[in-house]
């Protein structure tokens, strides 16, 4: 949780900066923890992690407002994959964070309860955190009485892939709860995979819509999902 650098820049209107974080803070050796990025105007904000030693490239997630409450819809661990949790303490007294995991029907698998200080940072990884060497479908919840900033990661031989945690938003005009997913794709190469997740305790109905580029509808789907249940496909 301690401060390792500062740096502060004037971006004219319209200007943009970018490099490694070596070069924009610069910094020497190796490091670990989380990094924040605070303007007089609003600015939007870019990462992207590389591991060099096997060339994979995925964004580095952002979080715009952190919350005391995230949520992941999708871990798997097993089978090749592994999934870890970031998690930040962006707040100045430390936190109690617990780790909630779910099974893809909504029970209970297990909870863990870890401090975390002030401006401090941990990796979680699932399997480890949770003594578990298998779950292919499910979610994870974490909940803190500080706010917290997070990202997953996802990883296989194929790949790394990293998203942020939701938090819980108001419904729409419509009184839905509505998630835009503004490129899918499946092909003889490629493919788009969807988990959601019923996040409260109340069973629901969740309506999928797939959409051309033409504005025809494809396919709609509506499933029932009892309470902390989900859907992957």
């Amino acid at each position: 949780g301690n401060a390792a650098t500062q740096s502060t820049r004037r971006l004219p209107a319209g200007g943009q900066i970018d490099g490694t974080l070596h070069d924009l803070l610069g910094i020497s050796g190796d490091f670990e923890g989380w990094l924040r990025i605070d303007g007089t105007v609003e600015v939007a904000a870019l990462g992207i992690f590389i591991r060099t030693d096997n060339g994979w490239i995925a964004s580095s997630s952002v979080v715009r407002a952190p919350d005391i409450i995230q949520y992941f819809p999708h871990v798997a661990v097993g089978s090749g994959w592994q999934t870890s949790v970031a998690v930040a303490n962006t707040g100045t007294v430390g936190a109690n964070v617990k780790a909630v995991l779910y099974d893809a029907s909504g029970n209970l698998i297990s909870t863990q309860s870890v401090p975390l200080p002030a401006h401090g940072q941990m990796l979680l990884d699932v399997g480890t955190l949770f003594k578990i060497d298998t779950i292919l479908s499910g979610h994870l919840e974490i909940a803190a009485d500080q706010p917290l900033a997070t990202s997953e990661l996802f990883q296989n031989v194929l790949g790394i892939a990293s998203l942020s945690g939701q938090r819980i938003v108001a419904a729409g005009a419509n009184g839905k709860w509505t998630q835009v997913f503004p490129y899918v794709t499946s092909d003889s190469n490629r493919w788009t995979g969807v988990a959601y997740v019923n996040i409260t305790g109340a069973p629901a109905l969740v309506t999928v819509e797939l959409f051309a580029t033409d504005g025809s509808i494809i396919a709609t789907k509506t499933d029932f999902l009892t309470g902390k249940a989900q859907e992957v496909y």
